[in-house]
């Protein structure tokens, strides 16, 4: 497949159209994926809820035209999307109930109704897509219990309610390695929990263990025959504040510190992490750039968790392994808590950064974030749209414009 640039998240947006009595979902868990390569097609990919029923939808565009297929993919406007629908194909294929991306250009879908399978892998570059091979537990529970990733060399690694872990390598789907968690780590109660990433050469897999009254939690790096190469005791609360390097080292936040630690037992503390004021680690993720220059960490506030909002609120800083001040890559107005949330991704440009906010149900939308001026980082080259609210109807605004809890999307690129 060429090299492309792949950007995936997700969404929820709800709107009222004209004339209707109440709010409508109108897109169903909306999720995209942007390629985009130079002198090339942009394609766009939607689940939609439409009046035909659900449907994934894939918009292709040459050149920056590819903009409006994004602008009508993110919108909960029926006017946007009909025209989008008008002008290219819409598949037959049901929504998925659960989707992964991978830098790859493969999506792990939920497998339309009648396919033998617990998922299915689709390509984006040939639309075809592959059942995978059922698991040992029943279909209907299967499915609410397995947990996929893609990751990798095209890797892809699920984990089943009896931490049974299959491997497959794409896009042949030839089978990596299989083994039972609780057997590999020595215990009768499992207690791995997130996702497991391959690491960058594929032969390792890295995850989280909570081994009950045994100790804290521990971060364990796995072969594919379930044994435990390397483990370190983690903070408390960090469960998805860790990553590969890309020289197959793993960085982990300790003490307020970065640290790379190597599988051969040796560690080395990269730089001061630089914690913004008032930071609450619990629940951050990371992401480090390909390069293991520079890293973005999604992280609550203080404030947010004092209200109760920690879920809604988290926002992505940047800063560089080495050591300095995370820096916030969006910013919200002055005095004002909105439901904020991002995802980041690195590509072959740059740092894409997916973010949305709102605030309160029903209230007059406010500017959720602005892009920021970075110092070191230029300024952010907008390459997607900012979406307000559908407004309601005439009948049920009263005396004050409101708009719906829709929100707004912008997807931005900090070269």
């Amino acid at each position: 497949m060429p090299p492309s640039q792949w950007l995936q998240a997700s969404a929820r947006q709800q709107g009222l159209l004209e004339g209707a009595s109440a709010p409508r979902e109108i897109t169903s868990g909306v999720w995209f994926l942007a390629s985009r390569r130079p002198g090339a097609a942009g394609r766009v990919w939607a689940a939609l809820a439409c009046q035909q029923g659900h449907r994934l939808l894939s918009i292709e565009r040459e050149g920056e035209a590819g903009q409006e297929a994004l602008r009508a993919v993110l919108a909960a406007d029926a006017e946007r999307l009909a025209r989008a629908c008008a002008t290219v194909p819409v598949s037959a294929l049901p929504v998925p109930s659960s989707v992964a991306g991978s830098a790859q250009g493969w999506l792990l879908l939920s497998p339309p109704a009648g396919v033998d399978a617990d998922a299915a892998v689709l390509s984006l570059a040939t639309g075809r897509w592959r059942g995978l091979p059922r698991s040992a537990l029943a279909a209907s529970y299967a499915r609410r219990a397995d947990h996929w990733t893609l990751g990798g060399p095209g890797l892809l690694v699920r984990r089943d309610a009896r931490h049974q872990v299959t491997g497959w390598r794409l896009p042949e789907l030839q089978p990596v390695g299989s083994f039972t968690l609780g057997r590999a780590v020595g215990t009768d109660e499992p207690g791995l929990y997130g996702e497991l990433r391959p690491s960058p050469d594929g032969q390792w897999l890295l995850g989280v263990w909570r081994p009950g009254g045994r100790g804290g939690d521990r971060l364990v790096v796995l072969d594919w025959r379930g044994q435990v190469r390397r483990e370190w005791p983690i903070e408390a609360h960090a469960d998805r504040a860790w990553a590969w390097l890309p020289d197959g080292r793993v960085v982990v936040l300790r003490e307020g510190a970065w640290w790379a630690l190597a599988l051969d037992g040796r560690s080395e503390r990269l730089g001061q992490a630089g914690l913004p004021p008032g930071a609450v680690w619990r629940g951050a993720e990371i992401e480090v750039s390909p390069d293991g220059e520079q890293v973005v960490a999604v992280l609550t506030t203080q404030d947010a968790v004092a209200r109760g909002e920690a879920a809604q609120h988290r926002l992505p800083y940047l800063g560089r392994l080495q050591g300095g001040p995370l820096q916030p890559l969006v910013r919200l107005p002055p005095g004002q808590l909105v439901s904020m949330s991002a995802v980041v991704r690195w590509g072959a440009s740059g740092l894409w950064l997916l973010w949305g906010g709102r605030g309160g149900a029903y209230g007059a939308a406010q500017p959720a974030a602005r892009c920021a001026e970075l110092g070191w980082v230029p300024r952010e080259q907008l390459q997607g749209v900012i979406v307000q609210g559908v407004q309601l109807p005439a009948e049920l605004r009263g005396s004050t414009p409101r708009e719906s809890c829709g929100g707004r999307l912008g997807l931005s690129l900090v070269p």
